[in-house]
């Protein structure tokens, strides 16, 4: 009976020592958006070693019970795992600024980088201009965040346009 999947390792922000914990899709399948380090990761079930999955395939690959340890690459990842069939996917993000205070305006993303001892922080130098702005997943409306707070907030999924003054 799986109640919940998580990922661990020592990639993951807790380790071997705590699990990372999936979002359940009600499909069967569970995902994430996290950023991992150079290391390994293994699916598991209930925060227990009695059901785990792994494989030596990178991106992406189908787990088996007690298998290996998935060998991964620093980065931002969307991964998605399917408790039914062991299949995985790690696929890269980037997270980006977009707005009318931003380099690119509303056309293009301006691209943040990956904190280089948590990828799950993301972060960006740019000159800002009077203007609004929002944070997006993959150059793409699907995932984006905003909020009324400048210079700092907390943004939220379809949020308001973040007003920036210069």
């Amino acid at each position: 009976n799986i109640e919940s999947v998580g990922i661990i390792g020592s990639a993951t922000p807790g380790g071997w020592d705590t699990d990372t914990d999936m979002r359940d899709n009600g499909d069967g399948t569970y995902s994430i958006l996290v950023g991992l380090l150079d290391g390994e990761v293994k699916f598991r079930a209930n925060n227990d070693w009695a059901i785990n999955w792994g494989s030596l395939d990178f991106p992406s690959g189908t787990g088996t019970q007690d298998g290996d340890n998935i060998p991964v690459t620093f980065g931002l990842y969307n991964i998605t795992f399917n408790a039914l069939t062991g299949e995985y996917s790690f696929e890269e993000a980037s997270v980006g600024l977009i707005g009318s205070a931003t380099p690119g305006g509303w056309d293009a993303d301006t691209d943040m980088a990956p904190d280089a001892n948590d990828p799950s922080v993301q972060t960006l130098t740019v000159e800002l201009i009077d203007g609004e702005a929002k944070f997006r997943l993959n150059d793409d409306w699907g995932v984006n965040w905003g909020a009324l707070d400048f210079p700092a907030g907390t943004g939220v999924q379809d949020g308001a346009n973040i007003p920036v003054a210069a």
